[in-house]
């Protein structure tokens, strides 16, 4: 970079990036609330409140919940047959007389932080908490897509940073784990809220040096809420620590071309990253242990439920299959297109016995066609490689591209977070959250790329149709997961607002008849 010139991240202006924006954010944030409360702008029926029930446990100065097991369970040779699941507390896990929930306990943590402070005593259901997390999900993604848009020279035209935005918040299955606001669903939007906010902070700290350490620090902390409210990811924060103190010691190296240079810049920031992480780590353990004896059993094999936790390595192709490519349904009718529950099986592939179809699911590359950017950076992925192996390590580049290959290595990194999911005798849609929004911010950054490339070439042909492609993946995109989150498991909306789903169908549907 030449002396004088400041780098890209110097320029002021994400504040206002933020303010012009503000539009968009609150019209998702209203489509989410909208989606979130069937309709009704007020707490609905029939949801959870079991993050509720682990505050006040925790409140009662114990790990477990305060309602007992009916004394008619615990008298069973076996309470945790299905005959008996009517008399407990469903998917809560039975344990030495007591129920626990094996949901992370972040969540809880905060809501009777929360409770205390307001004085609040009335329970909190868990669509709240889902409202909350949805919402941190979108400003934390939002506010990547502007740091990395602004890193790039020349920056990406307006259009195109909103089209981002609105494909990060809209991207199915997104709106469709809003209409259905659980626990299981606050429990994943709680990972991916503290995940991508720590994300950012992260970005912020490389980008500062002389912040550097108390951002990192804050990134830290926000993964290890994030691995305390969701465990899985657990598999996606070790990770992003090792590529961040990987890029200051490749940094370092680069500079100085001094091998003992890479200690001094990169033991501060190993600290403030992974202190908190570790800590979350062994806090879980033992969070566990003092529950179940072992620092490694969550609780699964304790619950009241018909489902349990059946995995085999004979459904992870079924499931990779479902969860890519799983079909829509489309309809004439409002809202014209939605998942299917026991959906028809695909004769590409062999499914294995025992495989169940009944909860709705439809792949993300079927919803969300944005995501095929990704394939953009094989060739960059290789094209890196290459170069890695001419200049014994890392290559020179210039100071703005090390941020971007930076996000894009992080946000893929995020993908493995449902690797555990694909292992299961059935695909959930909801699962592909966790995977999600790691792909949409790497497709984003795609999407940048490829639009600079199609402005700097020659060819009218190639700056033509970039812009149109990239303009018709987006609102494709936008489209089919805002109006395929209408329809979520149980089908929420109709039951809780049959009235309104009733006019809009009227209203909006292009042909007569049922659907």
């Amino acid at each position: 970079m030449k002396a004088g010139v400041k780098p890209p991240w110097s320029k002021p202006g994400l504040g206002r990036q933020l303010a012009y924006a503000a539009p968009l954010l609150l019209l998702i944030s209203f489509g989410y609330v909208f989606l979130g409360s069937s309709g009704t702008f007020h707490g609905i029926a029939d949801r959870t409140d079991y993050y509720d029930r682990m505050a006040e446990g925790f409140r009662s100065g114990h790990l477990y919940i305060r309602e007992a097991p009916a004394p008619q369970l615990l008298a069973q040779t076996d309470p945790y047959s299905d005959r008996f699941v009517r008399l407990g507390i469903w998917d809560a896990s039975l344990y030495h007389g007591h129920y626990y929930l094996y949901w992370g306990p972040v969540p809880a943590l905060l809501l009777l932080a929360f409770k205390v402070l307001t004085r609040h005593a009335e329970t909190v259901t868990d669509q709240w908490l889902v409202l909350v997390f949805i919402l941190g999900r979108l400003l934390a993604g939002t506010l990547l897509l502007l740091e990395s848009s602004r890193l790039r020279h020349p920056a990406p035209p307006a259009w195109l940073v909103g089209l981002t935005i609105a494909v990060f918040g809209l991207a199915g299955p997104t709106p469709f784990t809003v209409t259905s606001p659980n626990v299981y669903e606050a429990c994943l939007l709680g990972g991916q809220c503290f995940l991508l906010a720590g994300f950012w902070f992260a970005l912020r700290g490389l980008l500062r040096a002389e912040r550097r350490l108390p951002l990192f620090l804050l990134a830290g902390t926000l993964w290890a809420l994030a691995v305390g409210s969701r465990v899985t990811m657990i598999l996606v924060v070790p990770s992003l620590v090792l590529l961040t103190v990987l890029l200051l010691g490749g940094r370092a190296w680069q500079a100085t071309r001094s091998w003992e240079r890479i200690p001094q810049e990169t033991l501060g920031p190993a600290l403030a990253l992974s202190l908190p992480v570790l800590a979350a780590i062994a806090g879980y353990a033992g969070y566990n242990y003092a529950r179940f004896g072992s620092v490694s059993d969550f609780g699964v094999d304790y619950q009241i439920s018909y489902q349990w936790f059946w995995t085999h390595e004979a459904f992870v192709l079924p499931n990779v299959f479902s969860y890519l490519w799983g079909p829509l349904h489309w309809s004439c009718h409002f809202p014209f297109v939605f998942s299917l529950s026991h959906r028809p099986l695909s004769p590409l592939i062999d499914w294995p016995p025992g495989y169940q179809t009944w909860e709705r699911v439809a792949g993300v590359l079927v919803m969300s066609p944005w995501c095929y950017l990704l394939l953009l950076w094989l060739w960059r992925c290789a094209s890196f490689a290459r170069r890695c192996t001419r200049s014994l390590g890392l290559p020179r580049a210039s100071g703005s591209s090390w941020p971007e290959l930076w996000t894009v290595a992080c946000a893929l990194a995020m993908l493995p977070a449902m690797g555990p999911a694909l292992s299961l005798w059935e695909a959930s849609m909801r699962y592909s959250g966790d995977a999600l929004s790691g792909a949409l911010i790497a497709s984003s950054l795609a999407a940048f790329s490829l639009y600079a490339r199609a402005r700097a070439s020659f060819s009218a042909i190639r700056r033509t149709l970039a812009p149109l492609l990239l303009g018709a993946l987006g609102a494709y995109t936008c489209l089919v997961g805002a109006f395929s989150g209408v329809v979520s498991y149980d089908d929420v909306f109709r039951f809780n607002n049959p009235a309104l789903i009733g006019r809009l169908e009227a209203s909006l549907s292009f042909c007569s008849g049922g659907p």
